[in-house]
């Protein structure tokens, strides 16, 4: 089913509100600094994804797409950035956390936390 102009455009204006934004420039800005991974957002016609880049890792995390419909609302971008939050840090940890014997998880050879 394809969204309707209306709900573009009142999708368009949850996300601009919920990162307390003008545009789609400020909005990117606001989740990357607002965020302790600095998340990113890509715009689409049809809705936004979000995810995260983790630092000193080769990794990021999982990419939430969210389309602009009937249920697109603050909580799902919410429930999204609080997953981007917790995958980056078991990303980071893993990449970079070293135990006692001064090994990170990754340099034992334990599986990505993310696949």
């Amino acid at each position: 089913m394809s969204k309707t102009n209306e709900q573009c455009k009142n999708g368009l204006k949850t996300v601009l509100k919920f990162f307390s934004a003008k545009d789609q420039k400020e909005c990117e800005r606001n989740l990357y600094k607002y965020t302790s991974c600095g998340a990113w957002i890509c715009f689409h016609d049809w809705g936004i994804t979000l995810g995260s880049i983790v630092e000193g890792s080769d990794n990021g995390t999982n990419h939430y797409k969210l389309e602009y419909s009937e249920g697109f609302s603050d909580l799902a971008i919410q429930m999204a950035i609080d997953e981007i939050e917790k995958e980056a840090d078991l990303i980071w940890n893993w990449a970079n956390k070293e135990d006692e014997d001064g090994k990170t998880d990754a340099e034992k050879g334990i599986d990505f936390p993310y696949s």
